[in-house]
């Protein structure tokens, strides 16, 4: 796998349940996955909500088609609270401060600058 599916999946599997992934990924054409995806109030966004069902799908759909590569911009949400966004194809991203984050996590994508953690959210 590449590190940036390495990368979208360790980001799904930190988050929280309920959480909201806000998605845009307009060339996106993977069915499982599009099938998860709500309209929201924004005009390039579209949601899928994190349960455990939905995480699976979008874990087997980054291992199989690929799908971070679809991917324009990516935020996650709790409770309108910002907990992750991650860009261009999952290259890079941003997390909140708030995460107690696994030492692996750290290594691989905090120390490498793949991730930083945000200062201000």
């Amino acid at each position: 796998m590449t590190k940036e599916q390495n990368f979208f999946i360790d980001i799904i599997k930190l988050m929280t349940v309920d959480a909201v992934l806000l998605i845009q990924a307009p060339s996106l054409e993977f069915q499982p996955v599009i099938d998860l995806m709500k309209e929201t109030e924004f005009e390039y966004y579209k949601s899928i909500y994190l349960n455990d069902a939905n995480k699976k799908v979008l874990i087997d759909a980054t291992i199989s088609d690929d799908i971070q590569d679809f991917v324009h911009s990516l935020e996650i949400r709790e409770n309108k609270r910002l907990l992750f966004e991650g860009f261009d194809r999952m290259e890079y991203g941003e997390i909140s401060n708030q995460f107690s984050l696994p030492q692996g996590f750290i290594e691989k994508y905090i120390e490498a600058k793949m991730c930083l953690i945000s200062t201000t959210w």
